[in-house]
């Protein structure tokens, strides 16, 4: 959170022993992803985004319950919270395509270490990552109606060449 990227990224001394293609990627990739982290180098920003987290997180528990519920795991709600943690942790390693594999693995046993049979906990697992999976899916294609995007915009194999509008009747209004 801490790191300041040069100005121009490329010419970094540890960038330089890159090839050129993943120099030319990271200097696209990482800085938008080191501006996300503003919150952490600013204490009115992560004082802000902390209290603004707690909701989201117990959200994601009581959903965690409610599939704990459904299987009828009988845990107490402080083991949906460390469930929770074990999930959010293992998808934060992109080892596999949206964690399948892993996910239910990591959750399989995180859940059998509360004394949960691990058949029954497998299809906890299974069940939670299905429905994580079509709600983000479903609240994703929602967002991308909401924000008028087209399918163009959202899914591309190269990038983008055309010029906005406005770019394009400023140089026709220069001829």
């Amino acid at each position: 959170a801490r790191v300041r990227l040069p100005p121009d990224f490329r010419q970094a001394r540890w960038a330089r022993w890159l090839p050129r293609w993943l120099r030319d990627q990271a200097a696209v990739l990482i800085p938008p992803f080191v501006d996300g982290l503003a919150a952490l180098r600013d204490v009115r920003l992560a004082a802000q985004a902390i209290p603004l987290s707690f909701p989201a997180w117990l959200i994601e528990a009581v959903a965690f319950w409610l599939f704990g519920e459904a299987f009828g795991l009988d845990l107490p709600f402080s083991a949906y919270l460390v469930i929770m943690i074990g999930a959010n942790l293992v998808v934060s390693l992109p080892l596999t395509p949206t964690s399948i594999g892993v996910y239910e693995v990591a959750v399989q046993e995180v859940v059998a270490l509360f004394g949960v049979d691990r058949t029954l906990a497998a299809g906890y697992a299974i069940g939670t990552h299905v429905f994580i999976s079509i709600w983000i899916g479903l609240t994703g294609l929602l967002a991308i109606r909401m924000l008028n995007l087209r399918f163009e915009d959202v899914f591309y194999l190269r990038a983008n060449t055309r010029q906005p509008p406005a770019a394009i009747s400023r140089a026709s209004n220069a001829n």
